[in-house]
């Protein structure tokens, strides 16, 4: 499992709320190896994002764009049948 501290849960806005929604869903895709839905659904996440470049220009990327990424290279070259959702960095 993967965690990101976004903000105290009092704290959640409609816009976060609906991000980790739409991410969520984009995680299950992904797992479930649909690899063009899970990176159409990270897309959406990420337009939502609370530390998008818009929001916070500091922030070189989001959780929803690096999975996007991967979704991607995932449809490109499937991992193996006996996948168990873990992603390995092959580069820094």
């Amino acid at each position: 499992e993967m965690y990101e501290v976004v903000c105290l849960r009092n704290d959640v806005d409609d816009e976060t709320g609906k991000c980790l929604e739409i991410y969520e869903r984009g995680y299950k895709e992904y797992l479930g190896r649909e690899w063009q839905k899970a990176h159409d659904s990270f897309i959406e996440a990420s337009k939502l994002e609370p530390n998008r470049k818009e929001k916070n220009p500091m922030a070189p990327t989001t959780p929803s764009l690096v999975m996007a990424d991967r979704a991607l290279a995932y449809k490109e070259a499937p991992p193996p049948e006996d996948w168990d959702g873990v992603f390995i960095m092959t580069s820094k």
